[in-house]
């Protein structure tokens, strides 16, 4: 069934904008939790951590995170499809879909448990680390993804940066994932994804 259909996950649907989202931007779950369409720039590019309505970022330190254009492509989609949204995860009445980050942990470890991922791996904050080292494997440097990471010491972004070693690139290059069939993380056939 397809994603914008009646009878269609919506809940998956949000999983996916979830995820998607956390491994372009590296947000923090509470800064995507609290992310209202009006601080994502569909027109430039960008994602607008912004105090509001009583809620801070993390010692209220704001900022902006540049889209990847993949990213940016996904978001404008989502958006022409659901106008009426407030909250990038919006229930579809307005309010946040998630009010507390333990329910939406709750829901990827469940995810991470279909998929046989090993214990121990963090349900959202493994998509913050995950874009951290990503962009320190393609080359940018350390201050950089500081600044995007919203770090105040190099030291903290330095410990998401640790290179595995080649034994244990090559043991996750032997996973196999399901990929999402279309716009969900629902029921998707598992298949080998091959590294780049």
């Amino acid at each position: 069934m397809a994603a914008g259909s009646a009878g269609a996950r919506p809940w998956a649907r949000l999983h996916l904008r979830a995820a998607m989202v956390l491994l372009g931007t590296g947000l923090r779950a509470e800064e995507l939790l609290h992310l209202p369409w009006r601080h994502v720039d569909l027109a430039g590019g960008a994602v607008h951590i912004r105090a509001h309505g009583g809620w801070a970022p993390k010692e209220r330190r704001e900022k902006t995170i540049p889209l990847p254009a993949g990213l940016l492509e996904y978001l404008r989609a989502e958006r022409a499809a659901r106008p009426g949204e407030t909250w990038l995860l919006d229930d579809g009445h307005g309010g946040r879909a998630y009010p507390r980050r333990n329910t939406l942990t709750a829901a990827f470890a469940r995810h991470l448990a279909a998929i046989g991922a090993p214990p121990g791996v963090k349900p959202l904050h493994g998509f913050r680390a995950l874009y951290a080292s990503t962009l320190h494997q393609a080359g940018v440097d350390v201050a950089t993804i500081q600044q995007l990471m919203g770090h105040r010491q190099i030291a903290v972004t330095q410990g998401y940066l640790a290179d595995p070693s080649a034994r244990a690139r090559d043991a996750v290059a032997r996973l196999t994932l399901p990929a999402p069939a279309g716009n969900t993380l629902g029921n998707a056939p598992a298949r080998k994804i091959a590294p780049r």
